[in-house]
């Protein structure tokens, strides 16, 4: 395995059957004796908002959060009742959690309302979003299909070359 660089870790996670926290000052372990977490889930994409909240994504078990030492479960259920598998995270301007899903696009809560963006009501060029990355005032969403953006509420969309098969952004 490739060492870990301590010194140029902020925060990060590493998971396999137990999932291990890096918090810039030590390693904690969540795993089934001590959290609701299990190697089970799928955990995909961890990310921590200012005040310390830790937002945890799982590909087969919804979302968790940990602020202290409380869990709290929210499964984000389809319409068939089943959880939607959940695939990366981002706090984003304004404090706003973006949680993106396979097959379902991007889910915004901003503290008081959850809204879902798919390719249908915004520009992501495909709703399964791979990866979701902060950056000043901007959130860009890696899709199947390409790039989109969002910047003080407007959309942009940069699609891939549909030339290259098997084409997408993780």
């Amino acid at each position: 395995p490739k060492p870990i660089d301590i010194e140029t870790w902020r925060s990060d996670w590493i998971g396999e059957a137990d999932n291990w926290w890096y918090d810039g000052e030590g390693w904690d372990c969540y795993n089934a004796d001590n959290s609701p977490l299990v190697s089970l889930g799928g955990v995909v994409d961890v990310a921590v908002a200012q005040d310390g909240a830790m937002f945890v994504a799982t590909m087969w078990d919804g979302l968790y959060v940990k602020v202290g030492e409380q869990w709290s479960h929210y499964s984000l259920l389809d319409e068939f009742g089943y959880s939607r598998a959940l695939t990366a995270l981002a706090i984003g301007p304004k404090g706003r959690l973006f949680v993106g899903s396979a097959r379902q696009g991007v889910f915004c809560w901003d503290g008081k309302s959850l809204v879902n963006y798919t390719s249908e009501n915004s520009a992501l060029p495909n709703n399964w979003v791979n990866v979701i990355l902060s950056c000043g005032q901007a959130v860009y969403f890696g899709t199947e299909q390409g790039i989109a953006s969002l910047a003080d509420e407007q959309w942009q969309s940069y699609l891939l070359p549909t030339t290259v098969p098997d084409n997408c952004l993780m």
